[in-house]
């Protein structure tokens, strides 16, 4: 039997948008752009690179990037890049509702703790297409988007998935 991690639901929990206009505010992201919030390691496999590839197609969408790692986003000198290191617990769940879509164009994992949080906070996912076969009941939530191929075609289908789970108003 697969047990997945547990998810703290009081701590990672949906927004009204008084709750997302003051966390967007706490986090110096634009009160009337769409956020993207990537959580996790800035590596390779998590597709860090498709997402710099990404925000430079779309400076209309607020980038936000919690975590650490060999790859440095605010080096991409984007506008639209928001980098937030060392956030744990209250802070990171706050990030959470500041944002309208998680993003995390990754390979090779299975149904990874960052997207299990963001669904608890409501937020729509756009991921990898295999993180949509983890988990059956959690897959008509998921957004999955083939991450392999030349990055300049990848980056149009993730703007492409952001603009649909924007555009999904079952939030």
């Amino acid at each position: 039997q697969l047990v997945f991690n547990g998810v703290d639901t009081e701590l990672f929990r949906p927004s009204d948008q008084g709750e997302r206009a003051a966390a967007r505010s706490r986090f110096g992201l634009e009160p009337l752009q769409p956020a993207a919030l990537f959580v996790g390691r800035f590596v390779e496999k998590k597709g860090v690179a498709l997402l710099r590839a990404t925000a430079a197609k779309r400076p209309d969408i607020t980038f936000a990037f919690a975590g650490w790692g060999l790859i440095d986003p605010l080096a991409w000198g984007l506008a639209n890049v928001h980098v937030f290191s060392d956030l744990a617990g209250e802070r990171l769940a706050d990030l959470y509702r500041a944002a309208d879509v998680f993003v995390l164009p990754s390979q090779g994992e299975g149904f990874p703790l960052v997207v299990q949080e963001a669904l608890a906070s409501g937020l729509p996912v756009v991921c990898g297409d295999e993180i949509t076969t983890a988990d059956a009941d959690a897959a008509p939530f998921l957004c999955g988007v083939d991450v392999t191929g030349a990055e300049e075609e990848v980056a149009g289908r993730i703007s492409r998935a952001i603009d649909h789970a924007l555009a999904d108003d079952r939030r």
